[in-house]
């Protein structure tokens, strides 16, 4: 509890922050007070706490609840998200004072008329969801944070965030990068192809050449099995076997 206002005996003073905003009433029996220049701070329950020794008897105290009201601040415009095509984004609005609470309401601006927004928003907390930003017009989009005082408001851009040009070099550049992609993953396999068939021609003709040089070691014969041819030497006489029918026809 906040000392806010003391008298006694004709004396009277503010204390700590109201000091020089509270004035009493110069009425005897009269403990009403006024307050200045009052704050949203200032709000809250008040107590009368009166005492007239020696009198104690019955009930010497009052309260009073106190609230102060307060136009809405200016609101707080925000774009959580990516504000690019095809991406879900929502838009915040806050007023940090206000009393009572504000509400808050979304429009779009165009040329020289305000629409109010076709998407559903929170009107107790100001957030505007958006599903899919194509079929949310760009454009400058304004928010009015309003209560029994009065109103304020901000504004969002949405008309450089998701570009038609930068949605185009977006497009082109990740076409780009696919396209090299795909040429490096093609001519990896390739590579992997040759290497493959290389070893495999080199399989192949292993096996060959081992068969061409056996068979032409089987096509020299050896010496032991080539044929031999002795020559008759011309000096030795020829020896004839004897004619045994020509004797026997002799003797005869």
């Amino acid at each position: 509890m906040t000392a806010v206002y003391y008298s006694q005996d004709g004396q009277a003073s503010g204390i700590g922050k109201y000091k020089d905003r509270v004035t009493g009433t110069s009425t005897p029996g009269n403990a009403s007070i006024t307050i200045s220049n009052m704050q949203p701070s200032d709000s809250g329950v008040y107590v009368c706490d009166v005492t007239n020794p020696p009198d104690f008897q019955g009930i010497n105290q009052g309260l009073i609840v106190a609230n102060v009201l307060v136009k809405p601040s200016k609101p707080y415009c925000s774009i959580r998200g990516t504000p690019e095509a095809n991406h879900a984004i929502s838009l915040s609005c806050f007023s940090a004072e206000g009393a009572p609470p504000p509400k808050y309401q979304w429009f779009k601006l165009e040329e020289d008329t305000i629409k109010p927004v076709n998407e559903q928003y929170n009107p107790t907390t100001g957030l505007l969801v958006i599903g899919n930003l194509t079929t949310f017009e760009k454009g400058h989009y304004q928010c009015i944070a309003s209560n029994s005082l009065g109103n304020s408001s901000c504004e969002i851009d949405l008309t450089t965030g998701h570009s038609e040009a930068g949605i185009i070099v977006g497009a082109l550049i990740g076409a780009l990068l696919a396209a090299i992609i795909i040429c490096l993953i093609v001519w990896f396999f390739m590579t992997k192809s040759k290497s493959k068939k290389g070893k495999a021609i080199t399989k192949e003709m292993q096996p060959m050449t081992k068969t061409l040089q056996s068979s032409e070691y089987e096509s020299v014969p050896a010496q032991e099995t080539a044929p031999r041819e002795v020559p008759l030497s011309p000096t030795e006489p020829e020896l004839l076997a004897p004619n045994h029918e020509e004797a026997e026809g002799e003797e005869k």
